[in-house]
């Protein structure tokens, strides 16, 4: 409705406009460079376009883009420093050791005894070895002359313990006592030579021929 009063109230004025300009009956007549309908049609023209062109909106600024503060990064090193780790120092208490307690060797005894029935003629020299039948298997030997009948065998490896007694010829023959004897410390056992047909052990490398 404003627009309309707008509009009516501009011709209103146009035309008093061109009225007022209209020539005089008595003055010269002159040429109309424009017409009074063409000038009301020139203005409304222009009015028109002028109501008609849409205002055009006043551009909304743009709204800067917020530019985000810069971070701060802070880049932290984490320093371990090693912690000083204390030594245990393991306090051995002095252990006693002890001496090792000296095992008296026992004194040796002694074992005699005859010898007969030698097979093989008159009777030689003879090897006589004492083997000890536990452990450590000490042996203890005596050489008699030829022709000798009794023997007496001690030394100090004819100590305490089980004996067997065995007498060897220069030809390799054996025989011994048919029994095993007993040995105690600073005392006399007896084992006669008599069994010359058993199987005997052979005589040990050490022990010289008669």
């Amino acid at each position: 409705m404003k627009e309309l009063f707008t509009i009516s109230t501009t011709i209103l004025l146009v035309l008093l406009i061109s009225a007022c300009n209209l020539p005089s009956q008595g003055s010269a007549t002159e040429t109309a460079t424009v017409s009074f309908d063409d000038k009301v049609a020139m203005t409304l023209t222009a009015i028109s376009g002028n109501l008609l062109k849409t205002p055009s909106e006043t551009p909304v600024p743009a709204t800067p883009t917020e530019t985000p503060p810069p971070t701060l990064t802070i880049k932290s090193t984490l320093t371990l420093v090693p912690s000083a780790t204390p030594t245990l120092t393991k306090t051995i208490a002095p252990t006693q050791t002890q001496a090792a307690t000296k095992t008296p060797i026992p004194k040796p005894g002694t074992i005699d005894g005859s010898i007969s029935g030698y097979p093989y003629g008159a009777l030689p020299g003879l090897s006589i070895v004492a083997f000890e039948q536990e452990p450590p298997y000490n042996y203890s030997y005596w050489i008699t002359a030829p022709g000798e009948t009794y023997f007496s065998m001690t030394s100090n490896y004819l100590i305490p313990g089980k004996y067997l007694v065995v007498a060897y010829d220069a030809d390799g023959n054996s025989g011994g006592c048919p029994t095993i004897v007993t040995v105690k410390s600073e005392e006399t056992v007896t084992c006669n030579i008599t069994d010359w047909v058993s199987s005997f052990p052979a005589k040990p490398a050490g022990v010289p021929d008669p």
